[in-house]
């Protein structure tokens, strides 16, 4: 996956959720989340070194069950229901859902 796409990742749901960065937090699924959540992940996920691969990734290669439906089929399925649109997300689960 493309280093600009994955960046996107987290700001998808946040973007449609109204969120983008808002100071004020949001409750997706009972869980609340700050307003700054995507920022959060990227300042995090930068912090690794470029050759880490996600545990996603390495359950794929080895053939294991993974958890794209746990993680992205939840946010796929919420923003379904809440009427916000995931379209990074909805691509990669339909990319990656039939080969988990």
């Amino acid at each position: 996956m493309h280093v600009e796409f994955s960046q996107e990742l987290p700001v998808d749901f946040e973007d449609g959720a109204g969120g983008g960065g808002n100071p004020e937090d949001f409750v997706l699924g009972g869980v609340e989340l700050p307003g700054d959540i995507a920022a959060a992940t990227l300042a995090k996920v930068r912090q690794f070194p470029p050759e880490t691969k996600t545990s996603l990734q390495l359950d794929f290669e080895k053939g294991r069950p993974t958890e794209i439906d746990t993680f992205t089929g939840f946010i796929v399925r919420a923003g379904r229901k809440l009427g916000i649109a995931t379209p990074l997300h909805d691509r990669v689960y339909e990319t990656l859902a039939d080969k988990a």
